[in-house]
């Protein structure tokens, strides 16, 4: 009934692992199909090494990227529901079971997700700035979002769903499919598209994966490019500021690579916002420092604040200023 789709790329470090986790589930009726996308290392041998008929292996000669590589594996799934999995990941043995039931039980819902755990590959991992945020603050956002409706507004902030432990209706893809153009991004730009349609995505409220953090991960190899890919899935929301002063709230890294890359496309920005009066009247990436007084019914805000974009919306929103139509999150 569920195909399981993974693509890997130089994964020989974890993948056993995490095949095996899919394997060792308690729902049996499932293929698993794991795209090779153009591995130079022991990748290969490993998935060949597991004699369950149920794994199919796609070769790719060379790495095409993840839209790509998953495109490639949808042309083999033959089955009602598709599971994505990653190969560093590792699944609770309960996850097929659960997802599928609740999309049998819930005919409306083309999309399930669930609650995740994040993990550090080692300790250098464990003792880093960005472990601590993924753990401490970004598992919290996403475990604290799980109804559609919160779901549906926060998607245009941020992915707040994981690509990983998605389950959905083969059936979507139909209407939406990954943009096999995007070397990273593509999940994002796949359910931020069914969601502008209206599609109804939900989430378990139970943990599903533990989500592996190394120095492998695309988000550490491609920050820069993942950025630039977010804000251009959310071109049709920037329309909005058009004939307005735009001001992006956040002054940090995100802030100021916001700030380039309005700059490059050729939209000026009024200034930035931030809630530090110290750096009020002074200049970050050659634009001035304002405090949140300045902001009117003229302004159109981006919120670029990986850790305080909760607490800014919701002094936006008291406000009265709209999502979408008068600020937008960036991440």
């Amino acid at each position: 009934m569920i195909s399981a789709l993974m693509t890997v790329f130089n994964g020989e470090k974890y993948i056993r692992q995490s095949i095996e986790s899919i394997l060792n589930q308690t729902f049996t009726d499932f293929e698993l199909i794991i795209v090779n996308d153009g591995s130079t290392d022991d990748t290969r041998n490993i998935i060949q090494s597991y004699q369950d008929n149920r794994i199919t292996l796609i070769e790719l000669k060379e790495n095409r990227g993840v839209g790509a590589a998953i495109k490639e594996g949808l042309k083999h799934v033959n089955r009602d529901f598709i599971a994505k999995v990653d190969a560093d990941d590792i699944y609770m043995k309960n996850r097929f079971q659960l997802q599928l039931d609740y999309l049998q039980e819930h005919k409306n819902v083309s999309m399930v997700d669930g609650f995740i755990n994040y993990f550090p590959d080692n300790k250098q991992i464990e003792e880093s700035k960005r472990f601590y945020y993924l753990k401490n603050i970004h598992e919290e956002q996403l475990n604290s979002i799980f109804k559609h409706k919160e779901i549906s507004e926060k998607i245009y902030w941020f992915p707040c769903i994981t690509h990983s432990t998605l389950m959905f209706r083969s059936a979507i893809l139909k209407t939406v499919s990954y943009n096999e153009d995007l070397k990273i991004g593509e999940d994002y730009d796949f359910y931020y598209k069914l969601n502008k349609l209206g599609f109804v995505i939900h989430k378990l409220p139970v943990k599903l994966a533990d989500i592996r953090v190394s120095e492998a991960s695309t988000t550490v190899r491609e920050k820069h490019q993942m950025l630039n890919g977010m804000l251009d899935i959310k071109q049709d929301e920037f329309q909005k500021a058009l004939n307005k002063d735009i001001y992006v709230w956040g002054t940090g890294e995100l802030g100021q690579s916001t700030v380039e890359y309005l700059k490059n496309k050729g939209w000026t920005v009024k200034g930035f916002i931030d809630n530090n009066l110290s750096i009020v009247g002074t200049k970050k990436s050659g634009v001035m420092v304002y405090s949140k007084e300045v902001i009117n019914k003229n302004s159109f805000i981006l919120v670029a604040s990986s850790y305080g974009k909760f607490d800014i919306v919701n002094e936006l929103k008291q406000k009265k200023f709209e999502h979408l139509n008068d600020f937008l999150v960036i991440f």
